[in-house]
């Protein structure tokens, strides 16, 4: 269903190419045997008839794979969601021109056809030692707050200096409060200045540092590989949690408590290959889209450094957020947390201290919005960015959902 060209060797290593060769190679060595012994006794071996498929099979096959489905929050200058709308309400711009909407469906997270569920990741990693303590109880402070009555289920995810663990979804707010507990017991943020060194490293590309912006000194250079370190622990841990969406009825919000990892935007990242240019592309557009096919709205709960841009050195990452037209123009920062959180259509609320009420903001996402399903066109081989708007025909009404998507060969 997604084809990025080399990216699925490229994000999961040798050992996936290495399982799959020993996966196919079982029943290739069967179907050798089966065709030796059917020699051996002159029977000749019959094919499988091919059945051509309908125009309507044709049809349905290729809105599996490109269909795509945004879900949007409609609201007034107040916050307020706006109820009632229809799909002659809506417009689609993709890339500056008109896009067939396919339908429009009001939607509440509460109904039985398509339940919302709820994701807390704490980011102890890349979290300072004196905010997880304050994090922690913000968020024992909501489930606490929202005791008997939490409206959709919840899971517990914590990012450590060794990976993301997450509990089971629960309404049971004592059970997650005792779970969140159990997770971040003796965990720690990863201190570069201390060069430390997460344990994971799966992203599978070699983004490297100019060492010559670098001081030349043991520390700096330890402090380099640390934040690429960060980087790759991060973004892995994001993907391999939205994966897990995958496959499941209903939306799902994923709420990240801290300033995320580092967007390695400086001097030092400016300079990388064509190459890791490309394949950051790929990996970009490949995760955006399993964020869009498991429904998957991301929103930050963050500093307000991080909203207003101190945490780019080189820009602010509205920027970014824009998207990446061309492959070789790919790069790191391409895959910062608030940029992923602005193409999947969710927010960033600037809050360091009442983290509480912004996980109450963002989880208010799944009481009223409208999922708008389109078909994307196919790509010319490679994948292809698009940029969108939604807009409504209401006035003074603002809606958010997702900025972007990539096409599919």
């Amino acid at each position: 269903m997604r084809a990025w060209g080399g990216t699925a060797v490229a994000r999961f290593g040798w050992y996936a190419v290495l399982g799959i060769g020993m996966a196919l190679g079982l029943p290739a060595q069967q179907g050798s045997q089966g065709a030796s012994a059917s020699r051996q006794s002159g029977a000749v071996a019959q094919l499988p008839a091919l059945i051509p498929r309908s125009h309507d099979e044709r049809e349905q096959n290729y809105k599996r794979e490109h269909r795509i489905i945004l879900n949007a929050r409609v609201t007034d200058a107040q916050g307020r969601p706006i109820a009632g709308l229809t799909q002659q309400d809506f417009a689609l711009i993709d890339g500056g021109k008109a896009r067939e909407i396919a339908s429009v469906r009001e939607m509440n997270g509460a109904s039985e056809a398509a339940p919302a569920r709820v994701l807390l990741v704490l980011d102890i990693a890349n979290s300072s030692s004196e905010s997880i303590a304050h994090q922690r109880k913000e968020i024992e402070r909501y489930l606490e707050e929202n005791r008997g009555r939490l409206a959709y289920p919840v899971a517990i995810s914590v990012l450590k200096e060794t990976g993301m663990v997450t509990g089971k979804s629960s309404r049971d707010a004592d059970a997650l409060v005792g779970e969140l507990r159990r997770f971040t017991r003796n965990a720690h943020a990863i201190d570069c200045a201390e060069q430390g060194s997460p344990s994971e490293q799966s992203f599978g590309i070699d983004v490297v540092p100019d060492w010559t912006s670098f001081q030349k000194s043991a520390q700096k250079l330890s402090e380099g590989d640390c934040l690429v370190q960060r980087f790759s622990l991060s973004v892995t841990a994001l993907d391999k949690l939205v994966r897990s969406q995958t496959n499941q009825s209903g939306r799902a919000i994923v709420v990240w408590i801290g300033a995320g990892w580092p967007s390695l935007d400086g001097p030092s990242f400016e300079k990388q290959p064509s190459a890791t240019r490309r394949r950051l592309f790929d990996y970009l557009a490949d995760l955006l889209f399993t964020m869009q096919e498991a429904q998957v709205t991301l929103d930050v709960v963050a500093p307000p450094s991080l909203v207003h841009g101190a945490a780019l050195r080189k820009t602010s990452w509205q920027t970014f957020a824009n998207g990446v037209q061309a492959p070789d123009e790919a790069s790191p920062a391409d895959l910062a947390l608030p940029v992923l959180s602005s193409l999947s259509g969710g927010q960033v609320v600037a809050e360091s201290r009442n983290i509480a009420g912004g996980i109450a903001a963002a989880v208010a996402d799944a009481d009223s919005y409208y999922a708008l399903e389109f078909d994307s066109p196919a790509a010319q081989g490679t994948a292809e960015f698009h940029s969108l708007e939604i807009k409504v025909d209401q006035p003074g009404s603002i809606v958010r959902g997702g900025t972007a998507y990539f096409t599919q060969p």
